[in-house]
């Protein structure tokens, strides 16, 4: 891939995310659970742009849209996190292992690394909860989890599908 194309890319995965993360949907009061398509938009970012790509996509994608529509003050933990959901599919898509086995440790990773552990530090810290750490992670794991298994099957049947590589194909003029 050349390296216009892998910048213009970059930059249209940074902008969907940044959409993404506008039209985040909160699911509950104060916005501690959420629905978004940011695992989504990493996992394909770096996986097809490799993880320099998928850490410029996560992290941009979380700041820009932070400061287009804020939902609070800016938490660079969570933007961490961001960068770290674009990175670390792309290195282990370099793994000689079947698709779904790299999708899977790539899912179980970052669901530990950055949903449970950094995102759910990121918010711990920010809105001074009575609960527990741990308590607060288990909490916010019911509904987290699922949402990130949601978007690595949307990963999965996206790559399976070899939809982005007949496009990149296309497009991929030296």
């Amino acid at each position: 891939m050349n390296k216009t194309l892998k910048i213009t890319l970059t930059a249209v995965f940074t902008a969907l995310c940044v959409v993404s993360n506008i039209f985040t949907i909160p699911l509950n009061a104060s916005a501690t659970q959420v629905f978004s398509f940011v695992y989504f938009l990493c996992f394909i970012a770096g996986i097809y742009l490799g993880p320099v790509s998928g850490a410029c996509v996560g992290f941009l994608g979380d700041l820009i849209g932070h400061l287009i529509h804020p939902l609070g003050a800016y938490n660079p933990i969570i933007g961490l996190s961001c960068l770290l959901i674009g990175v670390i599919p792309a290195i282990l898509w370099k793994l000689p292992f079947k698709t779904w086995a790299k999708l899977a440790l790539s899912f179980v990773i970052c669901l530990v690394v950055c949903t449970a552990f950094l995102n759910c530090l990121g918010i711990y810290l920010f809105i001074n909860s009575s609960k527990g750490f741990f308590a607060f992670v288990l909490g916010r794991m019911i509904f987290q989890g699922p949402v990130a298994l949601a978007n690595v099957i949307l990963v999965f049947l996206l790559v399976k599908s070899k939809l982005i590589d007949k496009l990149i194909a296309k497009t991929n003029v030296n």
